[in-house]
């Protein structure tokens, strides 16, 4: 067998399976429709696998439904924080 068959075929070599932060970290390129085709089959495989994450995508999808409609300028300032500090900690954890 030639060494680039060898490589090729090595587990090193494949793109791994998608874990839940992955996906977590990928759900509003989706939602946008902003990922490229071999990103879109693996977040959409572990979609298929993950009631969790399912789930989270469902919920931004709702909240996305009922906050998309708000005028930012309306919302109380505490309200505001409010919404920045809980996104902010989300993306940090």
């Amino acid at each position: 067998m030639r060494l680039v068959t060898l490589l090729r075929r090595t587990p090193s070599r494949r793109r791994r399976a998608l874990v839940c932060r992955d996906a977590a970290e990928l759900m509003t390129e989706y939602l946008e429709g902003a990922l490229a085709e071999p990103e879109l089959r693996r977040f959409e495989g572990h979609l298929a696998r993950c009631r969790a994450c399912t789930a989270h995508l469902d919920q931004m999808r709702t909240t996305i439904a009922t906050l998309g409609h708000l005028e930012v300028s309306l919302l109380p300032d505490a309200v505001l924080d409010e919404l920045v500090g809980l996104y902010r900690r989300f993306r940090r954890d």
